[in-house]
């Protein structure tokens, strides 16, 4: 029987292979961990590569020998790397579907299970219309873009889970509360000039 860890992060029970050897954080939520900081910290990275992109050049023999090595070594043991590709792949794949999973909510500093919690808060309604909203694949994150002018946010400044439409309509409006009330106003004035269609009948 497998032995067990307890995630320091996401609290839940996995087996020992889950978590990087010596640590007490799971491999799901340490690859969540990266994924965030390297949405923080993109500039950092990009110079990064671009360092080493310049180092690279320098020699330019230096990708030729690379490949020669890995040539002789993948010759040697063909058999065994066509297994660990295969082994591999089919654990990729299962990281991908849960990273995409994870994605959005990353991208607004924020977690799948605390925007689950925020709905249920919400009595599965929409924050702005009141009407139901079931799940969050039909809910779009609304934050205040006068802390962060961009698509997404850095999670303190999330307002409430909206339907799409919602959510846009208020991007068009900029926001402002005396647009939208002047929208209001126009519409509860102009709506009794509007014949119904059994009186143009």
């Amino acid at each position: 029987m497998d032995a067990h860890k307890i995630c320091k992060e996401c609290g839940e029970t996995k087996p020992i292979s889950e978590f990087p050897k010596g640590l007490f954080t799971c491999k799901a939520c340490k690859r969540l961990y990266h994924a965030a900081w390297t949405t923080r910290n993109i500039e950092r990275v990009r110079q990064k590569a671009k360092d080493g992109a310049r180092h690279r050049r320098k020699d330019n023999n230096y990708r030729l020998k690379g490949n020669a090595v890995r040539r002789k070594y993948y010759a040697r043991n063909r058999k065994e790397e066509i297994r660990r590709a295969l082994a591999r792949n089919k654990v990729r794949s299962h990281e991908i579907k849960e990273y995409n999973k994870h994605y959005r909510f990353i991208r607004h500093g924020t977690t799948l299970k605390a925007c689950e919690e925020m709905l249920k808060a919400q009595n599965f309604l929409c924050a702005a219309c009141k009407e139901p909203l079931e799940n969050l694949s039909e809910a779009r994150i609304d934050h205040d873009h006068k802390c962060c002018p961009g698509v997404f946010s850095c999670g303190k400044c999330i307002r409430g889970l909206l339907h799409s439409q919602c959510n846009t309509a208020l991007g068009l409006l900029s926001e402002d509360p005396e647009k939208i009330r002047q929208v209001a106003d126009y519409i509860e004035h102009t709506l009794h000039k509007i014949a119904p269609a059994s009186e143009v009948a």
